[in-house]
């Protein structure tokens, strides 16, 4: 058979055509594969056809023989290199994208095989440690209402819960939502760890919208501090008009506030984490106790002016020891909500109703009566106090949805 001679070296047989043509047949040439095999297997029948050994390939691209014989046997792959090597070699006639398109099939199709293989440890894992997140999340609307029932519905559930919390593993969801915060170092009992992780993902989807609706001026802590005088002074408002309010108000210094919708078991009463150099503040409102809320609202405040940006915090509703930061912020949320709350209660004649106690104090505080009652209660320390003065604190009832442009 006549041989083309390319630099006085014998490269490829006038015949190329028709074994390109055959390739074509097999539907293993082109752009596009409709079958996946290694190009270990063509790259082997490229070599008979064209009379080449595998030691005289190795010498011809500048990789070793063993490189040349693991890939042939499936073991190794083409790379980019050893791609534009070859279509060198054989004259152009199999391009490096022929072959990297036949790599690419195949990687992919092994990753297919593997992600079919591991289906029912997932699906088992699914069901055990976030099907309640799931369904939680499809009743505010975040994935379609569908029931979870077949081996596809599941399929379609994971799939929906890996693109939502963008990981690749449900395994790790936790670790990358709740890494370093307090919920590890207090081991919170009853606490679902995917709902608290939904409740972020939330808060940082709602955050972002925040930030693409809104040119967000720069933070500056100076002002912010400067403002939570007046800030305070909202909790006096009625509850729709302050919760927008302080928004609003946090929001002209450079701070996002984001209100999270209730989830089950998570025992979260806020948050606060950073995106980029903007402080975003998550505050549980919906069925909130009005005294608390504001009470985590300057606890959050706390975190964001005393401590790391690179760390998120969450506030839970723990009794007994708090860690350093934990101490700190809260502090510093009740020195800005009443700061002279111990020389007030000194200054109170002697045997006034405490209905009275709670005005005289709100009164000069310039906050809400809600607020007084609250750091009453802790104040005095009496169980019972809190159902006593419970007349002080109303609920928070607006509604708070979970929509953020979500939908699976």
């Amino acid at each position: 058979m006549k041989k083309i001679i390319i630099n006085n070296k014998k490269m490829i047989s006038k015949k190329t055509k028709e074994y390109i043509q055959e390739k074509k047949d097999q539907n293993l040439c082109g752009l596009d594969f409709s079958i996946a095999v290694h190009p270990g297997s063509t790259l082997l029948d490229e070599l008979n056809f064209l009379g080449l050994t595998q030691i005289e390939l190795s010498k011809k691209i500048g990789y070793t023989v063993q490189t040349v014989n693991r890939i042939i046997k499936g073991r190794e792959p083409i790379t980019t290199e050893i791609s534009l090597s070859l279509e060198r070699v054989f004259g152009g006639h199999s391009s490096a994208q022929f072959w990297l398109n036949m790599q690419a099939d195949y990687d992919r199709e092994i990753l297919k095989k593997k992600e079919l293989e591991s289906t029912q440890e997932e699906i088992d894992f699914f069901k055990d440690n976030i099907k309640q997140t799931f369904k939680e999340l499809q009743k505010g609307g975040v994935f379609d209402n569908y029931t979870l029932k077949t081996e596809e519905s599941y399929k379609k559930s994971i799939m929906y819960s890996k693109d939502f919390f963008g990981s690749n593993s449900l395994q790790r969801i936790p670790n990358e939502f709740l890494l370093g915060v307090p919920f590890r170092k207090y081991n919170i009992k009853n606490t679902n760890q995917y709902n608290l992780s939904a409740l972020l993902k939330i808060g940082e989807m709602k955050a972002r919208q925040v930030m693409t609706e809104n040119n967000i001026i720069d933070y500056n802590e100076k002002i912010f501090v400067n403002s939570l005088k007046k800030i305070s002074g909202l909790s006096n408002k009625n509850q729709k008009e302050f919760l927008l309010q302080l928004q609003k108000e946090c929001l002209g210094v450079g701070v996002i506030v984001v209100y999270v919708p209730n989830m089950s078991n998570t025992g979260f009463g806020g948050a606060t984490l950073w995106i980029g150099n903007c402080p975003v503040i998550l505050l549980k409102a919906e069925n909130q106790w009005e005294d608390i809320f504001w009470f985590n609202f300057f606890h959050e405040v706390g975190h964001i002016v005393k401590h790391s940006k690179k760390e998120v915090f969450i506030d839970f509703d723990i009794n007994g020891k708090k860690d350093e930061n934990e101490v700190e912020a809260d502090e510093f949320a009740q020195k800005k909500l009443i700061p002279n709350f111990n020389d007030m209660i000194e200054q109170l004649e002697e045997g006034l109703p405490i209905e009275k106690c709670i005005e005289v104090i709100s009164y000069k505080s310039g906050v809400s009566k809600s607020i007084v009652a609250g750091r009453l209660c802790k104040f005095i320390g009496f169980q019972d106090m809190w159902k006593i003065l419970n007349k002080f604190r109303p609920v928070i009832k607006e509604r708070v949805g979970f929509s953020c442009g979500m939908k699976s």
